[in-house]
């Protein structure tokens, strides 16, 4: 089941990602990355809709991104890559080299259908593999004859397994997003990543980190860790009541419930613990209706001036833009092999994606 599409390289994103970077112990590696699920308008409430009114609002986030140096990666489903007019408006700020084209798999959207009685069955890790196989094969080279090769992907609802990790190996993917750590997705059917890591790692079959550098390098997005309470906090009344404490796991996401300082200071935190930081959206977050948080014109403006505080910050702090590919060889190349984070399979994180 090999691809049989011709895979085009485009010139910014294919080959060395260049550039030297030097490693401040006490600050970690600054590497800043930008990723948006591209997907239909309010998939929350309808996730067999097909309306893509969303897209035309990204090249108002590219130009905000390029004022920054920013060079997001947009993460495009199969619907989006199927429809003409919105695959046209992608193509074109792919053109100008300045963002990254990665995969996600909205996997009940994609070639073969199959019929469900919940849309819980079409997450990732519920399906057999042989459907999961077909699926992603199809979106990649939907994504591959629209705009060249792929390397990048995010599950869709974050339901990723050591299946799809050896699936996107061998299609020739290099990184992953699916991971949210210190999140429980388990009420959906994805996995709880509760006790995932937060630096980066390559997923193998038994152990989240290569000491060989091989595999599919997982980079996950950006949550500093809520406090522990044997347990109580995964229940619903434990979670609400750290949140109202603020003592919850805080992601790097722009919610219009929270602040610009509040934003700040997870980025404050990470670049002293972390070498990198992973800031996820969805396109349809960026239009005004798309989605249930951002509703209106002015909350899109205020939206939009997090990411201005946000890429500030980073500019300020000497941040480094790249995107999910960009970074792959960036991390094998200065990583400290002797530094690297525990094997997950010693720390308790073992649900979902491993063995």
């Amino acid at each position: 089941m090999a691809l049989a599409t011709e895979v085009k390289e485009h010139p910014s994103i294919g080959g060395d990602a260049g550039g030297e970077f030097a490693h401040d112990s006490r600050i970690g590696c600054r590497y800043g990355l930008v990723t948006v699920d591209v997907e239909p308008d309010n998939v929350w409430a309808n996730p067999r809709s097909i309306s893509l009114e969303n897209i035309r609002f990204l090249p108002r986030f590219q130009s905000l991104c390029s004022e920054y140096g920013i060079r997001p990666t947009y993460l495009i489903t199969y619907s989006v890559a199927a429809e003409p007019d919105a695959a046209q408006i992608i193509e074109r700020l792919y053109t100008t080299g300045e963002c990254e084209i990665g995969a996600h798999s909205h996997l009940w959207e994609i070639p073969p259908s199959m019929p469900t009685k919940s849309e819980i069955a079409s997450v990732g890790n519920m399906l057999h593999t042989g459907i999961l196989y077909d699926k992603l094969e199809t979106l990649t080279s939907a994504l591959v004859m629209r705009f060249g090769k792929v390397s990048s992907h995010r599950a869709g609802r974050w339901g990723f397994d050591v299946r799809q990790a050896r699936i996107l190996t061998e299609l020739g993917y290099l990184v992953d997003s699916s991971v949210a750590p210190g999140l429980d997705w388990s009420i959906t059917g994805a996995p709880d990543y509760s006790m995932a890591p937060m630096h980066p790692y390559w997923l193998l079959s038994d152990c989240a980190v290569a000491p060989s550098f091989q595999g599919l390098l997982e980079v996950p997005c950006t949550v500093r860790p809520g406090i522990k309470l044997l347990g109580l906090e995964r229940t619903r009344y434990g979670r609400a009541a750290l949140s109202r404490l603020g003592l919850s796991p805080r992601w790097l996401r722009c919610f219009p419930q929270v602040s610009e300082q509040y934003l700040i200071s997870i980025c404050e935190w990470a670049v002293q613990r972390l070498p990198h930081l992973n800031i996820m959206t969805h396109s349809s977050e960026l239009c005004p209706g798309t989605s249930p948080m951002w509703k209106t014109g002015a909350d899109i403006e205020r939206h939009f001036r997090y990411y201005s505080a946000i890429f500030s910050w980073w500019r300020t702090h000497e941040v480094m833009p790249v995107t999910l590919r960009e970074f792959a060889p960036f991390w094998s190349s200065h990583v400290d092999s002797n530094c690297q984070p525990p094997c997950p399979a010693k720390t308790g994180f073992q649900i979902g994606i491993y063995k």
